[in-house]
């Protein structure tokens, strides 16, 4: 996982951490969060592309 998204202080979005927040979302839920979480980390200014796919792990 690299993350590129960067705040204002220059500081990345911090993915790892994110993720583990999302372990028991529903994967389309978790890729509308994540852009979301993304979107108020770059104060808005999203000036590149995401890609971004969520799966589901069941036993």
């Amino acid at each position: 996982m690299t993350p590129e998204t960067r705040d204002a202080t220059g500081a990345f979005f911090p993915l790892a951490t994110w993720v583990q927040e999302q372990l028991t979302t529903a994967p389309r839920q978790a890729l509308n969060n994540l852009h979301h979480a993304l979107l108020k980390h770059s104060g808005n200014n999203l000036n590149d592309d995401i890609a971004a796919i969520a799966i589901r792990k069941t036993d």
